[in-house]
């Protein structure tokens, strides 16, 4: 009994010590940097904010269903990164990965953030009192969402209340029976924190600052990468360039699996930025040198088939003597009968009128 314990602790602090963060090697930035067009991508986001404008301009007298235009539940105001691979992952993930960006996606004190944390509830509560964090709002424990907010008005409601959702690592697995649908349809997917540093506050800052990507079964990915109201084209673009060598590094296959790679707000066409079929296929694993196919000797025939090879290229090439006569022969024949039917001359039958088949019908009757 006491082994299987041990064994089941390790386990679950293997679990939790596990990165939380994608951090891309050198080679995968290169790949990236090598394949990935700049001057492209700052085009596709200044036409999205092109279109942003021009389009709250036409629906300024419409109402504000989604909230005002600019906030963070603005649809058209959240820029993703649409990411389509060529084969499907074989698994889904559940712990959703933390990636860091050179520009702030949230700014702490600024969002309404909810911790979701193990039990006891109350002790969390006490540590960032005594650490005098500010930008949690609100503290949630296991206990209380299997049973506060266990009905799906509940959940709904809390939902709807908060922002950004904080989670802790060792809680991350239980989350999907937990907090049910109504996380993941919003696309509020927790957040995940390591509470056991000793850096808490700015554990909690850099984890509401970074974007997450959750891997699915599917061949299409969404990852947030900043506000339209917040970033600028040229922030957006450095954004992008560093969210996709450490989303690569998670994806199975690396470059060789991605189709393209496509811009978008919540409500708006995608846009291109890398394509498969039109991207540069020199520069997907510069690690790797390129294959050569080894010439594979052809087998020597023996010199009887040789001959026979060359006799029957003889036979193809040069037709027999017999046969060329036979060819003449039938063509001066079809000649002369053409002669004959050109020197007889045709009769033609003439025609009946019509008062003759009309006599003729008389005399029968």
């Amino acid at each position: 009994m006491p082994t299987k314990t041990k064994s089941t602790a390790s386990v679950s602090a293997a679990a939790a010590e596990k990165p939380i963060i994608a951090t891309p090697s050198s080679s995968q930035i290169g790949v990236s940097n090598s394949n990935l067009d700049p001057t492209q991508v700052l085009k596709a986001f200044r036409a999205l904010s092109a279109h942003i404008a021009r389009r709250s301009k036409t629906s300024s007298t419409d109402l504000p269903l989604d909230g005002p235009s600019g906030s963070l539940r603005d649809p058209s105001n959240t820029v993703y990164l649409q990411l389509t691979l060529s084969h499907l992952s074989p698994t889904s993930h559940v712990k959703p990965v933390r990636i860091n960006l050179p520009h702030a996606l949230h700014t702490p004190g600024d969002v309404s953030v909810c911790l979701l944390v193990k039990d006891p509830q109350r002790e969390y509560k006490d540590l960032l009192v005594e650490r005098g964090i500010k930008s949690i709002s609100r503290v949630v424990g296991v206990t209380k969402l299997k049973g506060k907010f266990k009905p799906f008005d509940a959940r709904r409601a809390l939902v709807q209340d908060h922002d950004l959702f904080l989670a802790d690592s060792r809680i991350i697995p239980t989350l999907p029976n937990l907090c049910g649908k109504v996380f993941f349809d919003a696309k509020k997917h927790p957040i995940t924190v390591n509470l056991t540093k000793k850096g808490l506050e700015e554990e909690l800052d850099s984890a509401m600052s970074a974007t997450t990507f959750l891997q699915n079964k599917g061949s299409c990915t969404t990852i947030k990468i900043g506000y339209m109201a917040k970033h600028s084209p040229e922030e957006l673009t450095e954004n992008l360039l560093a969210v996709i060598p450490a989303v690569l590094s998670r994806v199975k296959g690396g470059w060789e699996n991605v189709n393209n790679i496509d811009v978008k707000t919540g409500n708006s066409a995608a846009l291109p930025v890398w394509n498969k079929k039109l991207g540069v296929k020199t520069h997907v694993t510069p690690s790797e040198p390129p294959k050569v196919e080894e010439a594979t000797p052809t087998k020597t025939s023996s010199p009887v088939k040789k001959v026979q090879v060359a006799e029957e290229e003889e036979k193809t090439a040069s037709p027999s003597p017999r046969k060329t006569r036979a060819t003449a022969a039938i063509k001066k024949a079809g000649a002369k009968v053409k002669q004959q039917d050109a020197a007889t001359p045709t009769k033609s039958t003439p025609k009946k009128s019509t008062s003759s088949t009309t006599r003729s019908t008389r005399k029968l009757k």
